[in-house]
């Protein structure tokens, strides 16, 4: 083979796998920008979520202080009055006592005076010499007297409450520490509502009718199924609200995205733009694609939903177990969300709550 044309096979090859290597070069480039992308989203969310933790046990450990000084206080409080009143009725009694001791010390000294004349001479006035009749009356007489002085002042009662502070304090201190929860305030937009979806006057509470009313449509409404949006959304931030949901046995709820459809069928699940949990007589489904239901485990009466935008999530809550139900994770949100609610049980209500339960 020629000289030449062995060089012009070679440089064939070569070119190839220079080709080649380029390509793998281009695909590993693209792999490490991707990973260092990754690296930085996940260095990024734990700062934020650093910042989010160190934050709320701020607020714990502020929380914790001043309900240690309110009870101190309350107990500084309760031994001031208590001590108060025995302190007032120590010095009546000492009053007292040192008006007896000085009474006893003179009539003791006259007691002590042989001579008769001057016995009486010493007496000073007529008062201190019926007090001295009165000591020699007969036995009936000076026990009653005891007796009415003995009401008139007597030995104070007072205790602290020792049920009032001597209690499991982590306990107690937690059940209150339950209200400190912060809800959102979350209203209901009329404009979403499904024609046969009542929405409560003061738009905390929606249910089915079951009767399509004559309504007009801007857009915004649900014309196919029974839903209804939030009237305001979130692009950003850590947003809680709970829902009230006992007796009603045909929900769901969670998020939606602004640009959900809302005329056609509707396919609950992420990739169309909702994040949501359904009950449906005594089960209950995530649903994804395709649903799965939720291991069995007590009714909730009350379901708390959380979104954090920026870490990407929406958990599911059984309040009153204090229970994780679920938690939908994605790389990013890049739309508004909004609370969503899916209404179908006639004989009971959707609530919106405005307050923590009480423990």
């Amino acid at each position: 083979m020629p000289v030449n044309e062995a060089v012009e096979i070679y440089k064939d090859r070569v070119k190839s796998s220079l080709d080649s290597l380029t390509e793998k070069k281009s695909d590993l480039q693209e792999m490490e920008q991707q990973q260092k992308e990754k690296i930085s989203r996940v260095r990024e969310q734990s700062r934020s979520l650093q910042t989010h933790i160190t934050s709320q046990f701020a607020e714990l450990r502020q929380i914790l202080i001043e309900k240690e000084q309110s009870i101190l206080r309350d107990l500084r409080e309760e031994e001031e009055r208590i001590l108060n009143a025995m302190g007032k009725n120590l010095r009546r009694i000492q009053e007292n006592l040192n008006s007896i001791q000085k009474k006893f010390s003179k009539l003791q000294e006259q007691m002590d005076q042989k001579d008769s004349v001057v016995f009486l001479k010493d007496v000073e006035d007529f008062n201190e010499v019926k007090y001295l009749l009165y000591f020699f009356q007969e036995e009936s007489c000076r026990k009653k007297r005891i007796i009415e002085e003995k009401e008139l002042l007597s030995v104070a009662d007072g205790a602290l409450p020792v049920e009032k502070f001597d209690q499991p304090l982590l306990y107690t201190v937690w059940r209150e520490m339950f209200h400190v929860t912060k809800l959102i305030s979350v209203s209901l937009d009329v404009e979403t509502a499904h024609p046969a979806l009542e929405v409560s006057e003061d738009r905390k509470s929606v249910r089915w009718t079951r009767t399509r009313r004559d309504l007009s449509d801007t857009g915004k409404r649900f014309t196919n199924w029974f839903c209804v949006l939030a009237s305001e959304g979130f692009t950003s931030g850590r947003h809680y609200w709970e829902m009230e949901v006992a007796g009603n046995q045909r929900w769901i709820l969670g998020v939606a995205t602004e640009s959900v459809e809302r005329k056609g069928g509707i396919t609950l699940n992420p990739e169309t733009g909702f994040w949501t949990v359904r009950r449906v007589c005594n089960e209950f489904h995530v649903l994804t694609s395709p649903p799965y239901r939720l291991p069995a485990g007590p009714i909730p009466g009350r379901v708390g939903i959380y979104l954090s935008y920026e870490s990407g999530t929406v958990s599911f809550y059984n309040v009153e177990t204090k229970s994780h139900l679920h938690t939908f994770t994605v790389n990013k949100f890049t739309e508004k969300l909004y609370p969503f609610f899916w209404a179908w049980d006639g004989s009971q209500w959707l609530r919106i709550c405005s307050s923590p339960p009480v423990p």
